[in-house]
């Protein structure tokens, strides 16, 4: 019997040895140099790893008072985004009907009231769109409590942070 007859057996034999030493030493090679592989960060260390916290997110709110629950999951959850720690900014952007939680000239619900104040003490970057408020025939003073920022146009703000990367959330 020829060995030649069973080249093709061979030639994956040599193959599978040759792949075998290359993982062999690349594995030697990183534990020498102390460095991780991805053979290295299995599942089994996911947990160990750290959050990133590169991550922004911004909440959009366009819902006034005829929906007062839409209102108020919006506000608990920009409010659980930002004590979790886990996102390196949370920004709540009232457009539309939403810049009524600032104010309380339609008869803001109490617990709306208390909503957007915790927002505001929890440090989440509170912006309202100028058009909505100029269209409403409000002003700064009749905001409570006053957002961090008003601009021109919400929708343009809402592009911005998303060309930096921030997830956006309509409410």
């Amino acid at each position: 019997m020829s060995i030649w007859k069973h080249r093709r057996l061979i030639a994956m034999l040599v193959i599978d040895l040759l792949i075998a030493v290359a993982v062999l030493s690349v594995n030697r090679i990183s534990a020498f140099v102390e460095a991780t592989t991805e053979a290295h960060d299995s599942v089994a260390s996911a947990s160990v790893r750290a959050r990133d916290a590169h991550v922004g997110l911004a909440f959009m709110l366009t819902t006034g008072f005829e929906d007062l629950r839409e209102v108020e999951l919006c506000l608990s959850d920009v409010i659980v985004a930002k004590t979790s720690g886990d996102l390196a900014d949370v920004t709540l952007i009232l457009r539309g009907r939403g810049v009524d939680a600032l104010t309380n000239l339609n008869g803001r619900p109490a617990q709306i009231s208390k909503l957007i104040h915790e927002v505001k003490t929890s440090g989440v970057h509170i912006i309202a769109s100028q058009g909505e408020l100029k269209k409403d025939g409000l002003s700064g003073a009749a905001m409570d409590p006053e957002p961090d920022e008003q601009v021109p146009d919400a929708a343009v703000q809402m592009v911005e942070y998303i060309s930096r990367g921030y997830h956006v959330i309509r409410y």
